[in-house]
């Protein structure tokens, strides 16, 4: 996993959360897969971390298999009607 050192903040509205995000260009050109596709989870912090911020970004690594991909078998279903 890819550790992106990008800086969130978290601000509270009168109807929402705004995240205030800043992004370097450069990490996400090294991080972009095959597809062109860059995948990001934001997770919240467990202490708040520079003085204001309240979440951090980490690339999101995870890729399907047939290996770890779910099996969703038909089940035969006892219905009333």
């Amino acid at each position: 996993m890819f550790y992106i050192w990008w800086f969130v903040k978290e601000i509270d509205t009168k109807f929402w959360k705004i995240y205030n995000i800043s992004i370097k260009t450069e990490d996400i050109v090294k991080i972009t897969n095959s597809k062109g596709y860059v995948n990001l989870i934001m997770k919240k912090r467990k202490d708040k971390w520079e003085k204001w911020e309240t979440h951090y970004i980490v690339q999101n690594e995870w890729n399907p298999t047939e290996k770890n991909r779910p099996k969703y078998e038909p089940e035969e279903w006892d219905l009333p009607f």
